[in-house]
């Protein structure tokens, strides 16, 4: 009796609801409407390497007419936008003594007027030459740092000085043109 019950209400309710409604629902509409179209790819191989052979050819004209160039440079964990002559504060403890010319080695992208070059990640060292001497090596101003809890009697004063290096930054030059690789390239640091 209860069985017969159960059979009558289902043939009840899908009486009810239309069959192209449950057919819909159950199948994804855009799969079915959607055309299946072939696409044809066309080979601009060559037109792609005649447009970047022009924009190198453009970039290599503007770097040699550029005199002010900007770089931006990876230094002891921060990045500096740095161009000629300028000064950059370094914090913190770094090896080189006062009097050091270095040359930076991690050269993230550098720009002019015209263009801007990007580094994936960083620029070929043998394309870039940014080089710079170190200033200055000094403290700090004299931070205070103090501490309290409150309703314990708890407070402690320290006073903080870090070491500052203070670096000149003497040339940003590109020294090769772009997109010029040498037949046998180094691998590993170079010691200057």
């Amino acid at each position: 009796m209860l069985c017969n019950n159960l059979i009558k209400f289902i043939n009840k309710t899908f009486q009810n609801v239309s069959t192209s409604r449950m057919i819909t629902s159950s199948l994804n509409v855009r799969s079915i409407s959607t055309p299946v179209t072939q696409e044809y790819v066309v080979d601009d191989t060559i037109a792609l390497k005649k447009y970047s052979d022009d924009i190198i050819k453009t970039v290599n004209k503007a770097v040699k007419r550029n005199n002010r160039l900007f770089a931006v440079v990876h230094i002891c964990g921060k990045q500096f936008k740095v161009t000629d002559n300028d000064l950059v504060l370094i914090d913190g403890y770094w090896p080189p003594n006062v009097g050091d010319r270095i040359k930076l080695q991690k050269v993230l992208l550098v720009g002019g007027m015209d263009f801007t070059l990007i580094g994936r990640p960083v620029l070929n060292p043998d394309t870039v030459n940014i080089t710079a001497t170190v200033v200055d090596k000094d403290l700090s101003h004299t931070r205070t740092n103090f501490k309290r809890i409150k309703r314990k009697q708890y407070m402690r004063i320290n006073f903080i000085r870090k070491e500052i290096t203070t670096l000149r930054i003497n040339s940003v030059n590109i020294t090769q043109d772009i997109d010029v690789k040498k037949d046998v390239q180094e691998i590993g640091r170079r010691i200057m």
